[in-house]
């Protein structure tokens, strides 16, 4: 059994996007076993801290722009690496955990702190996420393999 892990240093960029599918592709090329751990996308662990931190002390304009920021960031990547249907399913998980991390942040807000597995839960959907792309960017290559064709 093999364990890779993937994302480390991915970000919003075209340069990502292309390296996220080369991932997609070594997987896709492995044969046996395999672990797959995915990271956050570059700076969006950090980006979903600070803007939990700022609720606690009482900015929650901090925490919706962390939250607006994570949805655009991933939305763009999305984008890139899946079409169609999948593509639709994958923005709406995004805007779920987007949605997610706004409301949770209101409630640390009210609570004024933020207990380690709140944080756990806050950053999580950094890596939840990442997962999704990097499997939807699976899916489009094994439809390629499997069924290749040529739009022109």
């Amino acid at each position: 059994m093999q364990l890779h892990s993937i994302g480390v240093g991915f970000d919003d960029s075209p340069e990502s996007w292309n390296a996220i599918q080369r991932a997609a592709a070594q997987i896709a090329a492995h044969r046996g076993p395999l672990v797959i751990v995915a990271s956050a996308l570059a700076g969006v662990t950090d980006l979903l801290l600070s803007g939990a931190h700022a609720a606690v002390a009482g900015d929650p304009s901090a925490s919706t722009r962390a939250s607006e920021t994570f949805r655009t960031k991933h939305h763009d990547v999305a984008r890139a690496v899946a079409s169609g249907a999948r593509r639709t399913r994958l923005l709406a998980s995004i805007d779920d955990a987007s949605h997610e991390y706004a409301n949770l942040c209101k409630a640390v807000e009210m609570l004024g702190h933020l207990e380690p597995r709140a944080q756990d839960l806050l950053v999580s959907r950094g890596e939840r996420i990442a997962a999704a792309l990097l499997t939807a960017a699976g899916w489009a290559l094994a439809f390629a393999t499997v069924f290749p064709f040529s739009a022109a």
